[in-house]
């Protein structure tokens, strides 16, 4: 079905690399979320609001709600079992035989389902093998996949367009060396790099989610533009689920 089928399997050191380095990024995401989110609170939300009591609890009330936002669509993302979640049918089973075998898993794999090595499993609706989650994005994760990487360029753009003017750059009354303007500017750096490079997977994930494609399509099915397009209304509700309310808020798709 899909000519990646016929490529070399990695090597079993390649997929332990893959393994250990997504285990150091399930640590380092949420890490550098907090981070960036409480840095910005204490040294720019916080004294705000001793000056402006209204704008300042803007701030903490919007930054909070979107750190908590962030942390649990990655949690779920990064925790949620996506392998084999669709029916389990056996090798025998008279229902698959139009199906395609993986002797690994001992089953026939419905329609848009394809083995994962590195997760060792066959994953329905298989998008990618994301690093940063060390899990497959597939069926049962999507939604707080992309929910995440739409919630990192939102509080990025946030904190740096409120928050600019508070860098040595633009005021004179900031000592350069000062520990807590140093933390404050590198956490502005880091933040405005984290969320343009994550603003640049969310489009690309935008665009697949409104045709409902995957990413393993786009590389290997390029002209296959309209095999499962239902149109974009009902193909976020098929990720995202029936409730549009709860597009935007990471509970399960099938509430």
């Amino acid at each position: 079905f899909f000519r990646s089928q016929h490529r070399t399997m990695p090597s079993a050191s390649n997929v332990e690399a893959k393994k250990i380095v997504g285990w150091f990024f399930v640590f380092f995401v949420p890490l550098l979320i907090v981070w960036s989110c409480v840095t910005y609170l204490i040294s720019f939300a916080w004294p705000l609001h001793n000056i402006n009591p209204g704008s300042g609890s803007i701030c903490i009330t919007v930054v909070s709600g979107l750190m908590v936002l962030m942390l649990i669509s990655y949690v779920r993302a990064a925790c949620t079992h996506t392998g084999r979640s669709s029916l389990p049918l056996a090798a025998g089973d008279a229902h698959a035989v139009t199906g395609r075998y993986c002797e690994k898993c001992d089953i026939y794999r419905q329609e848009r389902m394809h083995h994962c090595s590195v997760c060792n499993e066959c994953v329905p609706h298989y998008d990618h093998h994301c690093v940063f989650l060390n899990n497959c994005v597939g069926q049962a994760n999507y939604k707080f996949f992309l929910l995440f990487i739409l919630y990192v360029p939102v509080t990025a753009a946030f904190i740096c367009l409120t928050s600019f003017l508070s860098l040595p750059f633009f005021n004179d009354e900031l000592e350069p060396s000062d520990p807590a303007v140093i933390n404050f500017t590198a956490m502005f750096i880091s933040t405005s790099i984290f969320g343009s490079v994550v603003f640049l997977f969310f489009t690309l994930h935008c665009q697949l989610a409104v045709h409902n494609r995957t990413t393993v399509e786009l590389l290997h099915l390029p002209n296959a533009h309209a095999q499962y397009d239902k149109g974009c209304c009902q193909n976020f509700r098929e990720r995202c689920g029936p409730a549009w309310i709860l597009w935007l808020l990471p509970v399960r798709p099938d509430l």
